[in-house]
């Protein structure tokens, strides 16, 4: 009787496996593409209450078919939009929730699209470590499952973004090999002009940077998409154009780019700001200072500017969403609990399965405990999110808060040179934080080849080594702390 039970029950599990399999197929097509499809669709323009609506329409679909991996799918696409705008608390929170049901999920492309954006997160705020960690996390799962066009798609945002934090943390070889492994998959605007900004910046090769940044725009002028990944593209080719002096032609992309952005700013904030100070730059060198006070002068108006209107709305329309989801995952407790019930009035006299159900559970509890404490540190304190922030808006109180989330570095550069200025300690601060020198230009509102120039004197103040790199200098300061 015993080996009867067993045997029904190899063959009960057999039989949901194969019908689980037919339902992840047919739930990838007719929910998980189309919504994927639609949710880039809008973040790419820059609409974002359509956004929204659609990832609440879905999840209600997903509620109603009892599909919980399409209830994490929306999770993480308003996660990644609510980051996007600066709502990094109900980005955390809807981040969370998807967390808690792809821990479960059975299927390897929606652990790996969770992986992946998580990782871009970390990258955001200069986890670089962490990105990648979760990146090749994601790729390990995309690689087992079935060929798709969902699994294309996450190679292709997988491969892209891994090259990408290759060449933060300065290993450009292996962003190059990526980069070519992204090929296959891409969107040809965006591969060519990730490749194209590499150059430009990093690989030293301005003859290539031109020829792919070329690309991304002719693919750009061909498609006519007014997309966000147009108007980098323009704002890149312009960055090409501003470093070889030719102004009127740098003009002519900015412009290009500023046009588009007007239109999808709603969830890209910081291409703006960006933009007027590029222009700001060109005019400098051309010697038109009327034109570039002006946008100096729309450079600081836009980084002062309070995102408060925008966060307070963007907070009423998601904060209805987050409570019934609430509801929703206390709903699906209650279910559980109930089937706890049923099933151990079902088995209760089978001692032996009892005890295999038993020690199952435990087993899974064991392993949701070892998930749970690796995955602790996906999102630090609030501390650092804030920290950047400020840095990236040249806040006063940077220099504080940076303290509080980097205990100890400050104080281990001041044994080096205690005559460092307050000045100093920030730039420091922002090269602990990975910030390139066009992202310190831009925040701080100084030329390019004034950052340099510091680089230079706090190399010389710090005794860094000829051969050391900077950032990879301030990482180890305090690598048994950070």
């Amino acid at each position: 009787m015993s080996m009867l039970r067993v045997l029904f029950f190899i063959v009960v599990y057999g039989l949901l496996a194969l019908c689980h399999s037919c339902s992840q197929k047919e739930y990838e097509e007719s929910f998980d593409i189309p919504l994927i499809k639609k949710n880039e669709e809008f973040q790419s323009l820059g609409e974002y209450d359509s956004l929204v609506q659609l990832n609440k329409k879905y999840y209600q679909l997903a509620d109603e078919l009892n599909y919980e991996d399409g209830k994490a799918l929306c999770y993480i696409n308003l996660g990644c939009a609510n980051f996007r705008i600066g709502n990094y608390p109900k980005s955390r929170i809807l981040f969370e929730y998807a967390e808690k049901i792809i821990k479960d999920s059975k299927n390897p492309v929606h652990k790996a699209i969770f992986y992946i954006e998580f990782a871009q997160l970390n990258s955001d705020f200069r986890r670089y470590d962490l990105a990648t960690e979760y990146s090749t996390i994601a790729l390990d799962y995309v690689i087992k499952s079935k060929d798709s066009w969902l699994k294309n798609y996450v190679l292709a945002k997988t491969y892209m973004n891994k090259a990408n934090f290759f060449v933060n943390k300065k290993q450009y070889d292996k962003a190059i090999e990526y980069y070519n492994k992204s090929r296959k998959f891409n969107r040809p605007e965006a591969l060519y002009n990730n490749i194209g900004n590499f150059y430009l910046y990093y690989g030293g090769d301005l003859d290539s940077a031109k020829i792919y940044l070329s690309k991304a725009v002719q693919v750009c002028n061909e498609s006519g998409k007014k997309s966000h990944s147009a108007a980098v593209a323009y704002t890149t080719m312009g960055e090409y154009y501003t470093k070889t002096k030719q102004y009127d032609k740098a003009e002519k992309m900015y412009f290009k780019a500023l046009e588009i952005d007007k239109k999808t700013s709603r969830i890209f904030k910081y291409l703006t700001s960006d933009l007027y100070y590029e222009l700001k730059t060109i005019y400098k060198e051309k010697g038109d200072d009327e034109k570039a006070y002006f946008y100096l002068k729309a450079y600081i108006d836009t980084k002062k500017r309070p995102r408060n209107l925008k966060l307070t709305a963007a907070n009423q329309d998601i904060n209805a969403f987050i409570v019934n989801a609430k509801k929703d995952a206390q709903k699906g407790r209650n279910k559980i609990l109930i089937l706890i019930i049923i099933g151990f009035t079902v088995f209760a006299f089978s001692g032996i399965y009892s005890w295999q159900m038993i020690d199952l559970l435990r087993q899974k509890k064991i392993k949701l405990k070892n998930e749970a404490k690796q995955l602790k540190g996906k999102m630090d304190d609030t501390i650092t999110e804030k920290s950047i922030e400020l840095a990236r808006r040249n806040d006063p109180s940077f220099l504080k808060v940076f303290r509080e989330a980097y205990p100890g570095f400050i104080e281990k550069i001041l044994t080096i040179d205690s005559n460092l200025e307050d000045s100093e300690l920030v730039f420091c601060a922002m090269l602990k934080l990975h910030f390139s020198s066009k992202e310190i230009a831009g925040f701080t509102s100084i030329q390019h080849r004034t950052v340099q120039q510091k680089k230079y004197r706090i190399r010389k103040k710090l005794n860094i080594p000829q051969e050391t790199d900077t950032y990879l200098f301030f990482d180890q300061l305090l690598q048994s702390n950070d």
